[in-house]
């Protein structure tokens, strides 16, 4: 199956996104159940947490005592604090971002409405991408850069695709874009299943390769300026996390299904020892290392390496399994966490677990 660009430039696909993650799902969003929504302010003093009581929890970031407790109505996935301290920018269940003053938490400001989007947060940039209605087999797709500081929009441009949108990932600066396509059925490939002999470690790759189905790779920069196009064998039906370090738009999934996609048409399969189950998922801000949350426990994985750092919750609590959801790192490297329990973590930049406490 070929799809072609109706812009005329290159053939493209964008499909419709239906994941949790670094990049974010296209539709409505699943509630987390938990504390998964967490920003620290840019001095460090103070964590904001939130979850599927529509509160912001506002706690000492030394203590985890909470100091406050402010409803602010909506069903919270994510949370940012902007880097002059000013705003803090909540991602919640409408596929919208909500913008709070800081200092009072009282609402100043929203977008519009996206099926995606990703953070540069340290770049104090928010990239959204939406899909209108289909018309004449094609919809208009619209990417649009926010300034986190102002909420207001930066940048937008406006593109025409035969599918609705997918998965969006940027650079820490925001100087880099990819999206990706959900997969859908190809006749460039025929599908096989691994030979009987074939190495455990090995079938991953070959069963992505052949399984009939596909995904496009888009790349813009910053300004929203189309850069290279191409169709991946690698393929899935949506990530945990997404997100663009050193020219590599890395996907991640689980354990085998994750891949770097590079602007050149490189595309490599990488595996995960443990850290695969991303009931929480965030990479830190430069994107040097990402957090994989699951049950009674968590993940440092250092980017470049794919090492991995293991964080145990200090206790077990009678009844039902408490898990991992929600991340936020420090400006100092110390890294927060928010359970479905109610209870907050802390955590030292090398994996210790230094407190926890519950929010209620």
């Amino acid at each position: 199956m070929r799809l072609m660009n109706v812009n005329g430039a290159l053939g493209a696909l964008v499909a419709a996104l239906t994941i949790f993650g670094g990049a974010t799902p296209g539709g409505a969003d699943v509630p987390k159940g938990a504390i998964g929504a967490i920003a620290v302010s840019p001095d460090g003093a103070t964590v904001v947490a939130s979850g599927n009581p529509r509160t912001f929890y506002v706690l000492d970031a030394d203590t985890l005592e909470v100091k406050d407790r402010v409803w602010h109505g909506y069903n919270p996935l994510r949370l940012y604090w902007t880097k002059d301290g000013s705003r803090l920018a909540l991602y919640h269940t409408d596929d919208i971002v909500t913008f709070f003053d800081a200092a009072s938490l009282k609402e100043v400001g929203k977008t519009e409405k996206f099926n995606a989007h990703c953070f540069a947060a340290g770049a104090g940039k928010l990239i959204t991408m939406h899909s209108g209605s289909k018309k004449d087999e094609k919809y208009p797709i619209t990417l649009t850069v926010y300034s986190l500081a102002t909420g207001e929009k930066t940048a937008s441009t406006v593109l025409s695709y035969t599918v609705p949108v997918g998965d969006i990932a940027c650079s820490p600066d925001g100087a880099q874009i990819a999206i990706a396509s959900k997969q859908y059925d190809t006749d460039t490939e025929e599908k096989k299943n691994p030979p009987k002999d074939m190495a455990r470690e090995d079938q991953p790759e070959f069963k992505k390769r052949n399984d009939a189905k596909a995904m496009w790779i888009g790349w813009f920069d910053g300004d929203l300026n189309k850069g290279a196009e191409y169709e991946s064998w690698f393929s899935d039906s949506g990530s945990s996390l997404f997100f663009i370090k050193d020219g590599k738009a890395l996907w991640f999934d689980n354990s085998t299904e994750n891949v770097a996609f590079q602007a050149d048409g490189t595309i490599e399969m990488m595996k995960l020892d443990n850290a695969g189950s991303f009931y929480g998922g965030l990479a830190g801000a430069d994107h040097s290392f990402f957090l994989s949350g699951t049950l009674g426990k968590g993940y440092k994985v250092e980017t470049a390496t794919l090492s991995e750092t293991e964080f145990k919750f200090p206790d077990r609590l009678e009844g039902w399994p408490e898990y991992l959801y929600g991340f936020a790192v420090a400006p100092d490297g110390t890294i927060y966490g928010g359970t479905s329990a109610y209870r907050m973590m802390k955590i030292s930049p090398d994996g210790k677990v230094l407190d926890m406490k519950p929010v209620h």
